[in-house]
């Protein structure tokens, strides 16, 4: 190695040293609240292909847990990197909207939601007493988003018609802040705008009087969000 590079390596190394040792670990969780797209409900004047769409984005008030990692940098700012889970179950209304128009006959098994963003940026921390201080952050965000089957099944008629959704992505931001406490415990939101997600479904349909599988591939895009509020501990 030549002695340039060596010495290049050698003030990396010790500036990621440095920075790691000051690095904060905390984990959140509170409530999930959707947005956008992602908080769709389904009416008796819709047509079928539009409450295929709402099936997969009626998504009710859920929860929120995750881990996040500072780094401090100078005068204030920090570099974060941060995993959340999110779970949303299926919106109630969308439900009895839906039992409305089946009937008693048809046994029903709701979607449920599951987004997990990745989200990295910098943050913005000012202390306003001695145990207060006060912070701000925005960055990007990658997301992942579950739905798991949403399932009817007629048992008189011996007809089962299944929607499976496959694994979505997409490119959004976050922006949210807080106040902590003794540098301890702190209260936080944040809203995520994580993008469009291209959605693709199939709506599959069996019974016994049909005699091979009727599958339909549905294709959409929704733009999805998040509202999430609750306290963080610091480690």
């Amino acid at each position: 190695m030549k002695p340039l590079h060596l010495i290049l390596a050698t003030i990396i190394a010790f500036v990621l040293v440095n920075l790691s040792a000051k690095a904060q670990f905390s984990l959140h969780v509170g409530g999930a609240m959707p947005l956008h797209d992602f908080a769709s409900s389904i009416n008796k004047d819709m047509s079928i292909e539009e409450n295929i769409h709402a099936i997969s984005t009626s998504a009710d008030l859920g929860i929120n847990a995750g881990i996040k990692y500072n780094i401090p940098v100078f005068l204030g700012f920090k570099l974060f990197g941060a995993v959340d889970i999110n779970y949303n179950p299926f919106k109630k209304d969308a439900k009895n909207n839906i039992e409305e128009t089946v009937g008693s006959l048809v046994d029903i098994k709701y979607s449920k939601y599951f987004n997990a963003p990745i989200s990295g940026g910098l943050e913005y921390a000012h202390n306003i007493s001695n145990y207060t201080s006060v912070f701000v952050n925005a960055g990007i965000v990658f997301n992942h988003l579950k739905i798991t089957n949403f399932k009817m099944e007629n048992k008189t008629l011996n007809i089962k018609n299944t929607l499976k959704s496959e694994i979505a992505n997409g490119v959004g931001f976050k922006i949210g802040g807080g106040i902590w406490f003794a540098d301890k415990l702190s209260v936080q939101i944040a809203y995520f705008d994580m993008g469009k997600h291209k959605l693709t479904k199939k709506f599959i349909t069996e019974g016994e009087s049909i005699i091979t599988q009727i599958k339909e591939e549905i294709n959409s895009e929704s733009n999805l969000g998040l509202f999430t509020f609750g306290i963080g501990l610091r480690l």
